[in-house]
C-alpha cells in the first residue's frame, strides 16, 4: 500500500514537473510565480505568435509569410508550415490568446505528454524517478518551454511518441496476437507519428521502430532453416526501408509545399546537385554539409561558460556526445545480454545516433538551432534508458551528466528570465501603439494575400506584436524593395531607418506614420485601388 501511495505522488510530480521547473526558476529569479512574464522576445518569437493570433481569428493569416518575397506554394504560413499551429491555436481557442500563452501552452503540452506517458507506460518507482532525474537535466527543454517558440510542442511529441513506442514494443514481445483494442491502438499512434511528422520531419525516424514492432508479429516457426529466416528478415528491411523512403517523401513535399522557404532546403539542394551534377557530386555535399555542420559547437568554448554566450551550447553538445559514446560502449560491451534481455539501449542509440547525423546532414548547422534540434533525439534516448531493466556503468554517467546540466545553467535560465522580465515592462507602452496601427493598417480578408502584406525592414522585436492580428509579414533581410507587399514597417532607431523610407517612397510608397517605434508606409498601389 505504502509503495502505491509513493507511486502515485511520484506520478503526479512526473506530471506537473514541467511546470515546477519554470516556477522554480521565476522564483529563484526575484519574480515569484508570475508566468506571465513569459512573453515573446525574439524575432522567431514575434512570428509564431502573431501567426498563431491570425490562424484564431481568421483560420489562417490573411498575408504572406515569408522572406525577401518568397511565400509558401500553398497557403500563406510562414518556414513550418501549418501543422505546429494547429495546437497552439486549440489552445488559445479553448483559453484566450495573449502575449503569454504561447508559453503557457508549452508548459500544458509537456505536462500533457507527461500524463500521456505515464499512462501508456505505467513506469515502475525506480523508473518514474530516473524520468524524474533525466527531465531536471534536460536543460534545453526546460529552457524553451519559457519561450514562444515551437520546441515546447516537439518535445512534447518525442515524449508521446516514446510512451507510444515502449508501448508497441512491450505488446507486440509479449502476445502473440494483437486483440482488436491494440491493433486500434497501434493505428491511432501511427497517424499521431504522421502528423509529428508534418510539424518537424525527423521524426520519421520514428518509422523505422514503429515498422519494426509491427513486423516482428511476422515470424517462421522454430524448426525453418536459416536460409528461410534470413530471407524473412532481408524482406522485413527492406519493406522497412521502402515504406519510410515513400513517408519520408511525400511528407517532404507536403512540408515544403506550405511553408514558405527562407533559403533552399538542404534536401532539396541535394537532389538538385544530383540531377544537375551526378550522385557523387551530390554525395560529395552530402558529406560536406555534415562535416559543416558538426564544425559549428565549437567544443573549445565550453571554458566560457557564460550563460548567454557559446558555452552553454558546448556544454551541451559535449555531454549529449559523451553519454552517446557511453551508451554505444556499453552495446559492444553487453550485446549478447542486451538482446536477451530486451533491453532498451539500442532505440536509446538510434533515435540519439539519428538526430545527430540526420540534423548536421539534412539542416541547417546555426548552432542554437543544431543543438536544439538534437535535444529531440536526446529526450526521446533519455526516456528510453529510464525504460532499461540494466543499465550498470551507464548510471554513474547518467548521474553525472544530469548533476552538471543542474548546476551548469542558472545563468541561461536566469538570462532568459530577465530579458522576458524586461520585454513584459514596456508591452504596456507598446500597447498604446495598437489602436493606432489598427487604423492605419487596413485589413481585409477579401483582399489578395499581398495587400494584407507587411514588408518589414530591420529588427523583428516586442514591438512587432501589436500589429493587426492576421497580417502577413515578409521579411525583407536583404533590404531590397518588396513592391508587391501593400505596407512597409521600418524598425525606428536604426542605421538603415532613414535611408529605406527615402528609398520606399521613391519607389512609390507614402508615409502613414513616423513615431518612437516604427516607420509605417503604404504601398500607393494599394492605397489608390482603395480610393
Amino acid at each position: 500500500m505504502r509503495q502505491k501511495k509513493l507511486q502515485i505522488v511520484l506520478y503526479a510530480l512526473l506530471i506537473v514537473i514541467p511546470l515546477l521547473w519554470v516556477l522554480c526558476i521565476l522564483f529563484c529569479n526575484g519574480y515569484k510565480f508570475d508566468l506571465s512574464i513569459l512573453v515573446p522576445a525574439w524575432n522567431d518569437e514575434v512570428g509564431w505568435h502573431n501567426q498563431v493570433s491570425a490562424v484564431i481569428e481568421y483560420g489562417h493569416p490573411l498575408g504572406y509569410y515569408g522572406y525577401n518575397g518568397t511565400h509558401a506554394q500553398v497557403g500563406t504560413w510562414g518556414a513550418w508550415g501549418v501543422a505546429p499551429l494547429l495546437p497552439y491555436a486549440l489552445f488559445g481557442k479553448l483559453f484566450g490568446w495573449g502575449f503569454s500563452s504561447m508559453a503557457w501552452a508549452n508548459i500544458a503540452f509537456l505536462c500533457l505528454a507527461m500524463l500521456l506517458l505515464v499512462i501508456m507506460t505505467k513506469p515502475s518507482v525506480g523508473q518514474t524517478l530516473w524520468l524524474l532525474l533525466l527531465y531536471s537535466g534536460s536543460f534545453i527543454t526546460i529552457g524553451y518551454s519559457m519561450t514562444s517558440m515551437s520546441e515546447g510542442l516537439r518535445y512534447s511529441l518525442a515524449i508521446v511518441l516514446t510512451g507510444g513506442l515502449i508501448w508497441m514494443e512491450r505488446h507486440t514481445r509479449t502476445t502473440e496476437k494483437l486483440s482488436k483494442k491494440e491493433m486500434g491502438s497501434c493505428v491511432v499512434l501511427g497517424v499521431f507519428l504522421l502528423y509529428a511528422i508534418q510539424v518537424y520531419l525527423v521524426f520519421v525516424l520514428a518509422l523505422p521502430v514503429y515498422c519494426w514492432y509491427i513486423l516482428r508479429r511476422i515470424h517462421l516457426r522454430e524448426k525453418q532453416s536459416r536460409r528461410k529466416r534470413g530471407f524473412l528478415y532481408a524482406g522485413k528491411f527492406l519493406a522497412i526501408i521502402f515504406i519510410t523512403g515513400v513517408v519520408t517523401v511525400v511528407s517532404n513535399k507536403m512540408v515544403t509545399a506550405v511553408c514558405a522557404p527562407y533559403v533552399d532546403s538542404t534536401i532539396t539542394t541535394i537532389f538538385k546537385t544530383i540531377s544537375e551534377r551526378g550522385l557523387y557530386q551530390g554525395a560529395c555535399f552530402f558529406l560536406d554539409n555534415f562535416f559543416q555542420n558538426l564544425r559549428t559547437v565549437d567544443l573549445f568554448s565550453i571554458f566560457s561558460m557564460a550563460s548567454d554566450t557559446y558555452g552553454i551550447l558546448s556544454w551541451f553538445f559535449v555531454n549529449y556526445l559523451v553519454l552517446l559514446f557511453a551508451l554505444l560502449l556499453h552495446i559492444l560491451k553487453h550485446r549478447r545480454r542486451l538482446v536477451q534481455n530486451r533491453s532498451y539501449c539500442y532505440e536509446a542509440a538510434f533515435f540519439m545516433t539519428g538526430f545527430l547525423i540526420g540534423y548536421c546532414a539534412l539542416y541547417t548547422g546555426q548552432e542554437w538551432t543544431l543543438c536544439r534540434g538534437i535535444n529531440t533525439g536526446l529526450l526521446m534516448g533519455a526516456i528510453y534508458l529510464a525504460f532499461a531493466d540494466k543499465k550498470e556503468n551507464l548510471k554513474l554517467v547518467l548521474i553525472l551528466l544530469t548533476f552538471f546540466e543542474i548546476t551548469a545553467i542558472w545563468g541561461y535560465y536566469s538570462s532568459m528570465a530577465d530579458e522576458r522580465f524586461a520585454v513584459s515592462q514596456n508591452l504596456t507602452r507598446a500597447e498604446a501603439e495598437k489602436e493606432t496601427l489598427q487604423e492605419l493598417i487596413k485589413l481585409d480578408a477579401d483582399a489578395a494575400p499581398w495587400d494584407n502584406t507587411v514588408a518589414t525592414y530591420g529588427t523583428v522585436d516586442f514591438r512587432y506584436l501589436v500589429l493587426p492580428a492576421g497580417y502577413g509579414s515578409n521579411y525583407m533581410l536583404d533590404f531590397w524593395i518588396n513592391e508587391s507587399a501593400g505596407y512597409a514597417v521600418i524598425t525606428q532607431g536604426e542605421w538603415h531607418t532613414e535611408e529605406m523610407k527615402n528609398r520606399l517612397v521613391r519607389k512609390g510608397h507614402k508615409v502613414l506614420l513616423e513615431d518612437e517605434y516604427f516607420v509605417v508606409l503604404q504601398n500607393e498601389r494599394l492605397s489608390n485601388g482603395k480610393e
